[in-house]
């Protein structure tokens, strides 16, 4: 939470705490001559507000850093659940290679799609090496096809 958001909620707290003190219509105070002798003097309705948004200051202080402490958890947890992604999919890129040097275009389509659902999540320079097998993939598959035309054609 920035500063300027805090101070601007604390401030506001401490305004409506003091005007919620000072709006207490139909109260009567009394006045200091009428106490009881020995006993305490209240405090003045300043004092009061003074000691309300204390209090208040305090409690949103205290929520604030329980929301910020939150949010770094958050951000920790994101943080470790994108380092597992990014493992798994670096995992499947390297089967895909496998399947296209071992000429299962199959295995490799279909490792490359779920790598493909994967992209928008990853690094721009994983999502580039996504690219590069698919093109790699297409390549050799059409090698391979031409490789057996011809084959076929010379009755190899």
């Amino acid at each position: 939470m920035s500063s300027f958001v805090y101070r601007s909620l604390c401030l506001a707290t401490a305004l409506f705490a003091a005007t919620l003190i000072g709006c207490n219509p139909g109260e009567d105070e009394k006045a200091p001559s009428d106490a009881a002798p020995g006993t305490a003097q209240p405090k003045s309705p300043e004092a009061q507000a003074q000691d309300i948004a204390r209090q208040v200051t305090g409690q949103a202080q205290t929520r604030a850093q329980e929301v910020e402490q939150r949010a770094n958890e958050a951000a920790a947890d994101a943080s470790a659940n994108a380092s597992a992604t990014e493992a798994k999919a670096k995992e499947l890129l390297d089967q895909a290679i496998q399947y296209i040097n071992e000429n299962k275009w199959d295995l490799a389509e279909k490792t490359l799609k779920q790598l493909d659902g994967m992209k928008a999540s990853l690094p721009q320079s994983l999502q580039q090496q996504i690219d590069n097998a698919n093109q790699l993939l297409q390549t050799r598959r059409t090698a391979g096809n031409v490789g057996g035309a011809v084959e076929g054609l010379l009755g190899k």
